[in-house]
């Protein structure tokens, strides 16, 4: 339970509270709920995200000196809109979770907006929670492609038993129809959907990925699939480390530092590369549509 939901609510326990935490918000303080708002909102610095017990995403007021981005760090800071005595924004403008504890002060309330309350409330955007902070995170933590195997094999490749990663146009020699036909046709190859409620982007793109285990080349499966095709418990990725898609160079396991991995190549980033190529995908989507491809070898 989050801290701030054990102290007692007496005159000027709030302030105690937000010297300590920041308050969370409930979908509810959001006129639209999307990509570009909950990235802007970041950049302006008025939201943090935050993966808690990992397993679900919630929003909060940012904290001073602390990471905006928190994939479960312990963390104490105040709150980026408390002022000398109190809180800087007017009780209607506080989020959710500041505007509880003033009723809860009233003695008009029982119970503060903690983080496991937010967390159920904020379910219904999970997948979208999760694709704002995986590109956030890029944008910040991404600094080159780098392999480190020693905290592949701490991870022991969670990312891939969950979906296989993204292919980028540079990972193909000839993008023309025939080599593409070709490639298809070994059966390791997806041709995913990056839909625009999730990139933020005018129109759903068609994306290249590693096959899920339980999915066609035209990837049916909305969510979980088997993970990576090629994935191997105990060897893991049948790849060279220069012949993975990008997506897997681009991805930075911090397992040892307690962070799970960083997501290099996000579906935004991947969709406005396949842009161009839509025309090329979308024939290639026809061919194989309905068909069952068998697994031919890389």
């Amino acid at each position: 339970m989050n801290q701030c939901a054990k102290m007692e609510c007496l005159p000027g326990a709030e302030n105690d509270c937000c010297k300590q935490f920041s308050c969370n918000y409930s979908p509810s303080d959001f006129h639209k709920i999307t990509f570009d708002v909950l990235v802007k909102a970041y950049r302006q610095e008025k939201i943090m995200l935050k993966i808690v017990d990992h397993k679900y995403f919630i929003v909060k007021a940012p904290m001073k000196n602390c990471t905006r981005l928190n994939r479960g760090e312990d963390e104490i800071g105040e709150c980026v809109f408390h002022g000398r005595k109190k809180c800087n924004l007017s009780i209607a403008h506080r989020p959710y979770g500041g505007k509880a504890l003033e009723l809860c002060k009233m003695r008009k309330r029982d119970l503060l907006y903690h983080e496991e309350q937010a967390g159920r409330e904020w379910s219904a955007y999970s997948s979208l929670l999760e694709s704002v902070f995986i590109y956030l995170l890029s944008e910040e933590n991404f600094d080159g492609v780098s392999y480190d195997h020693t905290q592949c094999k701490v991870c022991g490749g969670a990312c891939c038993k969950s979906s296989g990663c993204y292919f980028a146009p540079s990972d193909f020699k000839k993008l023309d129809f025939d080599d593409m036909k070709k490639a298809l046709n070994k059966g390791y190859i997806s041709i995913a959907t990056a839909y625009k409620e999730y990139t933020g982007l005018k129109k759903d793109v068609y994306v290249l990925k590693m096959r899920d285990a339980y999915d066609e080349v035209c990837e049916k499966v909305l969510h979980y699939a088997g993970g990576c095709m090629l994935h191997d418990i105990d060897t893991g990725c049948p790849f060279s480390d220069e012949d993975r898609p990008f997506g897997g160079k681009a991805l930075k396991p911090e397992w040892i530092l307690g962070k799970g991995c960083s997501v290099g190549y996000n579906s935004r980033m991947c969709a406005e590369d396949w842009l161009p190529y839509q025309k090329l995908l979308v024939k290639l989507y026809a061919e194989f549509e309905n068909r069952h491809i068998a697994y031919t070898g890389v």
